[in-house]
C-alpha cells in the first residue's frame, strides 16, 4: 500500500513539474512573439519577464470577466509595470482643486434640446491622425497642439498638423501652482498662455515631433520647484529653434469648459474638441469597449481628483444604453480602438470634467 502511494505520489510530482515547465516554455515563447510585434530584444531581464506574466495574467483575467464593458490586450506597454508605466508615459499626479483662473469670455453651449444624441469631430474633419508620443511625459502637447488644430478648422474649415515638439522644447510657462516641464509632464492652459505670448504655433512640418523617438534629446524650461530636476543631459542647440519658428496658426485666448456633462456635450458639438485631463493609471492595456475606470474585475478604479494624462474629447455617443466620450489618445493608431478610447459619460469618470478647457483662435 506504502509503495503504491508512493508510486502515485511520484507520477503527480513528475506531472505537476512537467506542466510547470510546459508553462513556462509556453510563456516565455509567448514573451518572444509579443517582444517581436512590438520591436524588443527576444531576451528580457528577470524583472521585465516578470512584469510580462503579471501583465498577460491581468489582461487574461479582464477578459475572462463577464461583466467587464472593455476588453484588454498585452499591447507595447506589455513589459512595464504599473509603477513604470505612470513614470515614463503619464505625467506626476497633480490633485485638482481649482488649478485656472476662470476665463471671462466663456462661449454659452447649445441648449440640450438642440444637441444631437451622437456626435464626433471625426467625422467632419475637424481631428489629425492619432500619433505616438512614445515613452516620454509630453501628452499635455499632444493635447493641447489637438485642441488648436481643432480650433483653426472651426475658424477656416481646414485642417493643418501643428507642432508638438515647439511646447517640448520650448515652453517652460509656470504660475503658482504648475508648470510645463518638457518630457516630464504640463498642463495644456499653461501651453495656450505659451502661444499666446509667443506669437503662435509652427507647423509639424517646420518642426517635427522627436523627444518620443530618440531623434532629439531636449532640454527643460520649467522650474526646478515644480518640475523637479532636468534632464541629466540634453541638446540646448536646440533653444535656438525656438527663437526662428515662424507661426502655422495662432490663438488670441483659452477658457475653461464647464463640468457639467451635459453641457460640455453641448459646448463641443457649438466649439470643437476639447483638452481634458484624467486618471489613466488604469488606460494601460485598454483595447475596445467603454472603459468605466477600472482594473480587472473591476478592481483598483481611478480617481477624479488624481490627474495624470492629457487627451482629447472628440465626441460622444452611447453603446447598449451606455453612455460615452470618444477620446482621441497619443500613444499610438496601433493602441485601443485605432488609437481612440471610449470612456463613461455622465458620472465624472476618472476626473475627465474637471480640467477641461479650449483654446479660442
Amino acid at each position: 500500500m506504502l509503495v503504491n502511494t508512493l508510486l502515485i505520489l511520484s507520477v503527480l510530482l513528475v506531472a505537476l513539474v512537467s506542466s510547470t515547465a510546459h508553462e513556462f516554455e509556453h510563456s516565455y515563447a509567448g514573451y518572444g512573439k509579443w517582444a517581436a510585434k512590438y520591436g524588443r530584444d527576444g531576451k528580457p531581464t528577470p524583472a521585465q519577464f516578470m512584469a510580462w506574466m503579471q501583465n498577460w495574467e491581468f489582461v487574461r483575467k479582464q477578459n475572462e470577466d463577464k461583466s467587464a464593458t472593455w476588453v484588454a490586450e498585452l499591447n507595447h506597454f506589455g513589459d512595464m509595470t504599473t509603477a513604470e508605466f505612470k513614470e515614463k508615459i503619464l505625467m506626476k499626479e497633480a490633485h485638482i482643486s481649482d488649478p485656472k483662473n476662470q476665463k471671462r469670455n466663456v462661449r454659452h453651449p447649445l441648449a440640450s434640446t438642440d444637441v444631437p444624441a451622437s456626435f464626433d469631430w471625426r467625422n467632419v474633419g475637424g481631428v489629425t491622425p492619432v500619433q505616438d508620443q512614445g515613452f516620454v511625459g509630453t501628452c499635455w502637447t499632444f493635447s493641447t497642439v489637438a485642441n488648436i488644430e481643432g480650433q483653426v478648422f472651426q475658424s477656416t474649415n481646414s485642417t493643418i498638423k501643428l507642432s508638438e515638439e515647439y511646447f517640448v522644447d520650448c515652453d517652460g510657462t509656470s504660475d503658482d501652482k504648475h508648470a510645463d516641464c518638457s518630457i516630464f509632464g504640463g498642463w495644456p492652459y499653461l501651453a495656450y498662455q505659451f502661444a499666446i505670448n509667443t506669437g503662435g504655433v509652427p507647423s509639424e512640418t517646420a518642426y517635427p515631433y522627436c523627444a518620443g523617438t530618440g531623434e532629439c534629446y531636449p532640454c527643460m524650461n520649467g522650474p526646478v520647484s515644480l518640475c523637479g530636476p532636468p534632464p541629466y543631459s540634453c541638446d540646448r542647440t536646440r533653444d535656438q529653434l525656438c527663437k526662428a519658428i515662424v507661426p502655422a496658426a495662432t490663438i488670441s485666448d483659452w477658457r475653461d469648459v464647464s463640468s457639467d456633462e451635459t453641457e460640455i456635450a453641448s459646448d463641443l458639438v457649438a466649439t470643437g474638441p476639447f483638452s481634458v485631463l484624467l486618471d489613466a493609471h488604469n488606460l494601460q492595456f485598454y483595447k475596445g469597449g467603454v472603459w468605466d475606470g477600472s482594473g480587472f474585475n473591476g478592481i483598483g478604479r481611478c480617481s477624479t481628483t488624481a490627474l495624470d494624462h492629457a487627451v482629447l474629447i472628440t465626441g460622444y455617443g452611447s453603446d447598449s444604453g451606455q453612455d460615452y466620450w470618444s477620446v482621441k489618445n497619443s500613444w499610438g493608431a496601433s493602441w485601443g480602438e485605432e488609437g481612440y478610447f471610449r470612456i463613461m459619460r455622465g458620472t465624472g469618470q476618472c476626473g475627465i470634467n474637471t480640467a477641461v478647457t479650449t483654446a479660442i483662435v
